[in-house]
């Protein structure tokens, strides 16, 4: 028997880590039905981190309306298991928006020259 683990990092926008896994593991399943497949979710750090987190540590996940570096109300989420909590800073930062990372930061362009 064949022991194969899939640990795969979201695809942004895309896949989540636990998407892309599920996905991996069923076409190995095709090509190896005898094979054992672990699914590990996984995150660099950046989107899906705090379901990563869960999935390894547990816990339940809380929204929560927070203020970004800009004073704007924004939805978050944070991880708590009974007397402990962790965040994804990213959430509370207003990096992520409806039309991708940093749609809500604001910018800026050059000024023209006279």
């Amino acid at each position: 028997m064949n022991n194969i683990i899939v640990a795969i990092d979201s695809f942004k926008g895309c896949l989540t880590s636990k998407e892309a896994n599920r996905a991996a593991a069923e076409g190995v399943r095709q090509g190896m039905a005898d094979a054992e497949v672990r699914q590990v979710a996984v995150s660099d750090g950046g989107e899906g981190w705090l379901d990563a987190f869960q999935e390894a540590w547990g816990g339940d996940l809380v929204d929560v309306r927070v203020s970004d570096p800009l004073g704007r109300l924004v939805m978050a989420q944070y991880l708590k298991k009974d007397d402990r909590a962790v965040v994804e800073i990213v959430s509370t930062c207003s990096m992520r928006g409806s039309h991708g990372w940093c749609a809500s930061t604001p910018t800026v362009s050059p000024s023209k020259k006279p």
